[in-house]
């Protein structure tokens, strides 16, 4: 039988980054402006941390 290793998970500078945002200020003006109304799937907060994700990792989403 095979043991695995508990692995510590990978604390990234985009994680450490992220997690100083706060989602409950975000979510405020979200819900007085209705912007997750016609959402199909992602809300604006996924859609917020993909955006920031790209801009730090300098991919340029438009050529995909």
């Amino acid at each position: 039988m095979k043991y695995q290793l508990a692995m510590k998970p990978k604390i990234t500078l985009f994680l450490q980054f992220v997690q100083t945002l706060c989602r409950n200020s975000f979510k405020t003006p979200v819900q007085r402006y209705e912007a997750d109304k016609h959402n199909k799937g992602n809300d604006c907060w996924i859609h917020l941390i993909t955006m920031l994700y790209c801009l730090l990792s300098r991919l340029n989403i438009h050529k995909m």
